[in-house]
Formats: C-alpha cells, structure tokens, sequence
C-alpha cells in the first residue's frame, strides 16, 4: 500500500513494474542477488544494517501520521462492556507514556520480547519515538485519510471512507477526543 502510493507520488506508475516477491525476507534476498532494484526494508535490517542499504523513501514521508492500526471493537462489545473498552484503551495510553517517560526499561523488555540484543533495540527504539509511532490515544483526520487512500490503492476499498460513521471516540478520555471532521 505505502510501495504503491510512494510510485504514485514520484511519478512512476507504470514506469516501474512491482513483483510479488513474497515479504521482506524474499525481497532482500533478491535484491542481494541482483534479481530486484529495491525492495521494502523495515526493523531490525533497517537499523541494524543501515550501512549495507540506501533508502529510497520512508513510508512517514508517504503517508505522514499514518494510522496503521487502531482499536477496533463490535457494537455488541461497546454497548455490552463500555467500561471494559474504557479501562483497555487508558492502559494503552498509559503503556506508551509509561514506554516514553521509562526509554531504558523499554529497551530491555523490548530486547526480551523480541528476542535481539539490548544494544541493538536502544539503536532502534529512538527513532520509533521521535515519529510518534505510538500514539497516545489521539486519532489524525490525516492519518485516517491516508490509510484510506492506501486501502483504495490496493484494492481493498473502492471509495474513501467515512470515517465520521466508523469512528466513536467517546470511548476515549475527554482530552484525547479531536475533532475529525
């Protein structure tokens, strides 16, 4: 989605032909073969590999304030368990500040979950804060319209979405409801 909207972008759709290579271990395969001219890289390669890549575009300048993923619940479940889903989206906000204000504890949980090595996560986490990778609960009218667009590249969806039908932010504590639209 963000491959084919950075073509888009640069002027190149149809200048350029985009394989499925089958993820990203396949595509840097091949582009260490010489069997590809690019191919998307993201963490640990990203980082850890810096050196042995140039990047061509980061998916941020694409998409700026990308909302690639968000809470997603049935109606059912919000008129059933309201203070449940309260009481899980405050924990979020509350592990993001609490992963922000502790950068030290976060690497180490970090290296542990993931399994690679505490050097190499207090190399990789601080660039994920300085984008705001996390959110602290707040949606963007642009992030929104962005995965939107995105989701009509791909095919996913035929036309933008209506985010003022999907979107209830009440579930969300008075200071991180924004107005969207």
């Amino acid at each position: 989605m963000v491959l084919r909207a950075a073509v888009e972008n640069a002027g190149l759709t149809g200048k350029i032909e985009l394989l499925p290579i089958g993820g990203l271990g396949p595509g840097l395969t091949a582009l260490a073969q010489g069997a590809i001219d690019a191919a998307p890289l993201t963490d640990p390669a990203l980082t850890l590999q810096a050196d042995k890549y140039h990047i061509l575009f980061h998916g941020y300048d694409v998409f700026p304030r990308f909302a690639y993923s968000v809470v997603v619940a049935t109606r059912e479940f919000t008129v059933k368990h309201p203070d449940l889903l309260r009481a899980l989206l405050r924990a979020r906000i509350r592990a993001v500040e609490y992963m922000e204000a502790n950068r030290e504890e976060t690497a180490l949980i970090y290296s542990q979950v993931f399994d690679i090595k505490l050097e190499d996560a207090k190399r990789m986490l601080p660039k994920y804060y300085q984008w705001g990778q996390w959110s602290h609960g707040t949606c963007s009218r642009e992030g929104l319209d962005a995965m939107s667009k995105g989701m009509q590249a791909v095919g996913i969806i035929k036309q933008p979405v209506d985010w003022s039908k999907v979107i209830d932010q009440s579930f969300l504590p008075p200071d991180k409801q924004r107005k969207l639209w």
